[in-house]
C-alpha cells in the first residue's frame, strides 16, 4: 500500500481560514466590477435615450451619432478597461500574497 500523506494535501486550519477570506474577498471585488461595468451601461443608455427623445433631422442624427462613437471609444471603454484592469491587479496581488505567506499559516 502506498502510503496517503504524501499524495494527500494537507492544509492547516489557518490555511482553510485563509483561503476562504481571499475567495470572499475576490468575490467581493467581481461583484463590485460588475456593479461598475453596469454603471457605465446605464450612462450609456441615458445617452441614447436622451438622443432618442429629441427629434431632430436626419444630418443631425448623423453627426450626433458620429460624435457618440467617437466619444465612447474616449469615456466608456475607457472606464471599462481601467475598471477590469484595477481589479485584476488586486485579485493577482491576493492570489500572490496566498501563495507567498501561505506557507507561514
Amino acid at each position: 500500500m502506498f502510503p496517503l500523506k504524501k499524495y494527500v494535501l494537507l492544509m492547516t486550519k489557518g490555511m482553510i481560514l485563509v483561503l476562504g477570506v481571499l475567495m470572499a474577498i475576490i468575490l467581493i471585488i467581481t461583484i463590485i466590477g460588475f456593479i461598475m461595468t453596469l454603471l457605465v451601461i446605464r450612462d450609456v443608455n441615458g445617452q441614447i435615450k436622451k438622443y432618442e427623445s429629441s427629434g431632430d433631422t436626419l444630418q443631425n442624427e448623423v453627426a450626433r451619432s458620429h460624435d457618440y462613437e467617437t466619444s465612447s471609444l474616449k469615456t466608456s471603454v475607457k472606464s471599462l478597461s481601467w475598471i477590469n484592469i484595477i481589479l485584476w491587479i488586486v485579485i493577482i496581488i491576493i492570489a500572490l500574497a496566498f501563495v507567498l505567506f501561505g506557507k507561514y499559516l
